[in-house]
Order: C-alpha cells, then structure tokens, then sequence
C-alpha cells in the first residue's frame, strides 16, 4: 500500500507541473487503483516483469544459440587457421551463453519459447509455448531459421 501511495503521489506532482496529460494521469491512476500493470518490451505486453523478463532472456538465448550455429559453420568453411582460431573462441562463447540462458530459464519457467537443433547441415526449429499446437520447421539453413525467428517475433505471442 505504501508503494501505491508512494506512486500515486508522484503522479500527482507531475500532472500538477503540467508534466502529464489529463488522460496520462487517468490511465496511470487507474493502473494503480486497479493494481494491473503492463509490462511492454519491444511492442509486446505481458502481464508481469518476469514473464517479460524471462521472454527477453529467451529472444537472447535464442540469439546466442543462433550465432553459436553460424559462427560453426564459417569455421568449416574458412580456409584461414588464424580466423578459425578467433572464430572458434567467439564460438564456444556463444555457445556458453546460450547454455547458460538456457539453464537459467529452465530454472524460472520450466519453458523455453524456441528450440534450436543442429541435423548436419540442416536445422530444426520448434516453438511449443505461446501457441495453439506446437510449430515446427525442418531441415532449415541458417538463413531460413533467421527468417523464421523474425517472422516469429514480429507476430508476437501466439505467432
């Protein structure tokens, strides 16, 4: 309650200085009153600060998982020891990123949103959360999983 009051109070100072519209100071009054809150990280709302969190730390497990793969595959294809040597180091980094994240989100949700495997050359590509029946794409290259990916995030929750 204190927190409530505490808030209400600085909205009022800054409609009062004329730092807030009529309607502004409304909505942002009715979201304390109400107790809901919205969350929104790149144009997309979610109900708490963790579901919003835990999405943003998936979009970049995703990423770093992503880069892992890429950077694999410029390693088989360079001819350059000395450049393999710098990309294999960037490599297991990524790698350790994307475990890391991965490991992390499983101990708050026990979800991932997005699932990345590697069949040789090809790639499979599942999203089970956020949608009515589970979503896979097979035997993707790297560019087509990116096209993918971005598709996905453009649709939102439930793309």
């Amino acid at each position: 309650m204190a927190t409530t009051d505490f808030e209400a109070r600085q909205l009022l100072k800054a409609y009062r200085k004329g730092l807030s519209s009529d309607e502004l100071f409304e909505e942002q009054m009715k979201e304390i009153s109400n107790g809901h809150r919205s969350y929104v990280y790149d144009g997309k709302s979610h109900a708490t600060e963790r579901e919003m969190i835990m999405h943003l730390l998936d979009e970049f497990r995703c990423g770093e998982n992503f880069a892992s793969e890429y950077l694999n595959r410029w390693i088989e294809v360079s001819d350059q020891e000395c450049v393999k040597g710098g990309l294999r180091a960037v490599q297991q980094r990524e790698t350790y990123h994307a475990q890391i994240l991965e490991a992390r989100l499983r101990e708050l949700a026990s979800k991932l949103f997005f699932t990345l495997k590697g069949q040789g050359s090809q790639f499979v590509l599942c999203r089970d959360v956020d949608v009515p029946e589970v979503v896979q794409h097979h035997g993707l290259t790297l560019d087509e999983v990116e096209d993918v990916l971005n598709t996905w995030k453009l649709r939102g929750q439930g793309g």
